[in-house]
């Protein structure tokens, strides 16, 4: 009961952190993200959107759209956002719809859904990069997702990865790509693995 007490307290305090969008996404439960899940997701976009860095964001598990919503609205005009579901419980349509009602206009110039069935991973154009890459999709689909996205992010890119309450599943998956992709390298953040792309 302290234990609950503690994590209700906290998880209020953190909203405070987090910008109207967020808040708003929380309070309607449009994610499965903790608000220190949400607050790190916004300060890792802060970082690539300050420091400049090329390409799309993308999201790996759109799920109801709450944290989809957020990261497209953040993306300024010349940033794409790209979202990717294997919809098995919240078609398309729905998720588009969600958007929509928290102010994200869907248009595949700026904002592009797009679905990705449960044994494949998800492709981007050719030559498209990415500047962060959120993954929060069930194993093993997110290791497909980090497999098939990874190696796409621009220098100084950054990866968000949700364990969802995987941890063993998430850390097999993110130490492979490690194995298989120089040139990351582990970033402190709160409640995701986040990684950065150095060279």
């Amino acid at each position: 009961m302290i234990r609950s007490l503690f994590h209700r307290s906290r998880d209020r305090a953190l909203a405070l952190s987090l910008s109207t969008l967020a808040r708003e996404v929380a309070r309607q439960h449009l994610t499965t993200l903790t608000p220190q899940k949400l607050l790190n997701l916004e300060q890792t976009f802060r970082i690539i959107d300050r420091q400049n860095v090329s390409g799309d964001v993308v999201e790996c598990g759109i799920g109801l759209g709450g944290s989809a919503a957020l990261l497209a609205s953040l993306c300024p005009p010349g940033r794409r956002f790209v979202g990717y579901d294997s919809f098995r419980e919240q078609p398309l349509q729905a998720v588009a719809t969600t958007l929509r009602t928290l102010g994200v206009e869907v248009d595949a110039d700026r904002v592009a859904l797009r679905h990705v069935r449960g044994d494949e991973g998800p492709s981007l154009e050719p030559g498209r990069s990415i500047a962060l890459l959120h993954v929060n999709c069930d194993w093993p689909l997110g290791a497909r997702c980090l497999e098939a996205l990874g190696w796409r992010l621009s220098v100084g890119g950054m990866v968000v990865v949700d364990d969802r309450n995987e941890p063993s599943l998430c850390s097999a998956a993110v130490t492979k790509f490690l194995v298989q992709e120089s040139g990351f390298s582990a970033v402190a953040g709160k409640g995701s693995t986040v990684l950065r792309r150095e060279s």
